[in-house]
C-alpha cells in the first residue's frame, strides 16, 4: 500500500475493502493472526508531496515506476496536475503476524515481531468481539475508523 507518513497533507480513502482470516489470542499473551485483504484505495499526494531532495516527480512517473516495480496482487494509477490521486486496488493480498499483547481498560494493545504496535478498542458479548481503532490510533500515518468483527469458532 502506498505510505502515506512521510508527507502529512497525503489523504487516503477506501472503498470495498474485505478482509477475512483469522486471529487467535493465546492465554499466554501471545497472538497470531493470517489474513487475505482486497479492496481499493484512493490516495491523494498534493504537489508538496512529489518534491524530493529537489527533484520533483510527475504523476506518469509514477505510474512507470509502480509498472517497473510490480507487486503481485495489486495495481496502481495515478493521474493529475497537481498532485496526484493514485487509485490502489489490491485482490486477494495475504499477510499473517505474531506477536504479543495485552488487554487494560478495554483497549488490546498487540505488539508485532517486529515492534509495530496497534491499539484497538474492544467489547466481547458472548462469542462476540468487535474491536474499533483506539482514539489516537493511526495506520501508516492514517487515521483509521471501522469494526471488525470476530467470531470465536
Amino acid at each position: 500500500m502506498v505510505d502515506t507518513t512521510s508527507c502529512p497533507g497525503a489523504t487516503a480513502s477506501g472503498s470495498n475493502l474485505n478482509i477475512h482470516g483469522t486471529i487467535t489470542y493465546n492465554a499466554d499473551g501471545t497472538y497470531s493472526s493470517s489474513d487475505t485483504f482486497s479492496g481499493s484505495v484512493s490516495v491523494h499526494l498534493p504537489a508538496s508531496c512529489l518534491t524530493v531532495n529537489g527533484v520533483t516527480v510527475t504523476c506518469d512517473q509514477l505510474n512507470q515506476e509502480f509498472a517497473s516495480n510490480p507487486m503481485p496482487g495489486v495495481t496502481f494509477t495515478c493521474s493529475g496536475s497537481s498532485g496526484c490521486t493514485c487509485l490502489e486496488t489490491v485482490s486477494g493480498e495475504s499477510s499473517s503476524e505474531t506477536g504479543t499483547y495485552s488487554v487494560a481498560s478495554g483497549v488490546v494493545t498487540d505488539t508485532a515481531m517486529d515492534g509495530t504496535v496497534s491499539q484497538t478498542d474492544y467489547c466481547v458479548h458472548g462469542t462476540t468481539m468487535t474491536q474499533s481503532p483506539h482514539a489516537g490510533s493511526s495506520m501508516m500515518g492514517a487515521v483509521e475508523s471501522g469494526t471488525i468483527t470476530l467470531t470465536k469458532s
